[in-house]
């Protein structure tokens, strides 16, 4: 009998394509998550994967919801589209994004995902890392709280509200941001929720490659990056029984060719390790 183990998705912006070559390099070989976690780009694949959705349609999802202005981001938000709304809080409003997943999720709660989902944010007042699931576990880490009876679309959103980008998801009273800003692949929630193995997806460390910096916005957008794999790598060494990394090379554009390069990437990352997996497992 194989062991229960889960699959955490970790955080990478537009990367998060390649999690869905994970999930086609997993299927392939006959292998299914009994729970499957997420925070940010991972959210929407695990909140996707565990609404039934399928490839096709949770890679167009993903590339519709990567709107240009997210591209441009780091060189100075240089286009905006509709949907976008420039508030106090954040550029991006999210009812638009929130709706197409609400759509491709069928309206389903976290406790009616298959398998059980464990989608995380961060209320941004009061510092707690706040986990969307169908039902409470012990705190996977220091200050954490559950939510239940959440909508997939709801916890997918929170998860993916980048502070000053999105407005926070407004949820339960509280104001949710972007789960990685303390949790950056969401490990210790499967382990608290029965996980006898765990299996990692990091966007963060195959992007080793040398970055040219040009301007302010990119010194401190490569400085936090360089911060948060150091961060991912300290607590993955402790947390995660096997590690997939895909070498994921900047994403500049999202024609059909770069979607598929990525997720082409996250599978063949994927299906060298199918080999490990399995022994991990037995």
């Amino acid at each position: 009998m194989k062991k229960k183990w889960g699959l955490a998705l970790g955080a990478g912006g537009l990367h998060g394509l390649a999690h869905l070559g994970v999930f086609r390099a997993l299927a392939e070989a006959g292998l299914q998550p009994d729970l499957v976690s997420g925070t940010s780009a991972g959210a929407i694949a695990a909140g996707l994967y565990a609404a039934g959705a399928s490839l096709d349609d949770a890679a167009s999802t993903i590339s519709q919801l990567a709107t240009p202005h997210m591209l441009d981001f780091a060189g100075g938000l240089r286009s905006m589209v509709p949907g976008v709304i420039l508030t106090r809080r954040g550029i991006i409003q999210g009812d638009l994004i929130e709706g197409a997943l609400e759509r491709l999720t069928a309206g389903r709660t976290v406790a009616q995902a298959r398998p059980p989902v464990a989608i995380e944010a961060v209320d941004i007042e009061t510092g707690e890392l706040v986990v969307m699931a169908s039902f409470a576990a012990p705190p996977p880490l220091p200050r954490s709280v559950y939510l239940s009876g959440v909508r997939l679309s709801e916890a997918i959103r929170a998860s993916i509200s980048i502070p000053g980008v999105f407005v926070p998801k407004q949820l339960a009273g509280r104001n949710l941001v972007d789960g990685g800003v303390r949790d950056m692949i969401p490990t210790a929630v499967l382990r608290a929720m029965g996980a006898e193995a765990v299996v990692a997806v990091d966007l963060l460390s195959g992007q080793e490659q040398p970055v040219e910096v040009n301007s302010f916005a990119e010194v401190i957008m490569r400085a936090i990056g360089l911060l948060e794999r150091e961060t991912v790598r300290d607590r993955l060494a402790t947390s995660a029984d096997l590690v997939i990394a895909p070498v994921l090379p900047p994403l500049t554009s999202l024609d059909r060719s770069a979607i598929e390069r990525h997720i082409r990437l996250g599978e063949e990352a994927t299906r060298a390790r199918i080999p490990q997996i399995r022994r991990l497992l037995e």
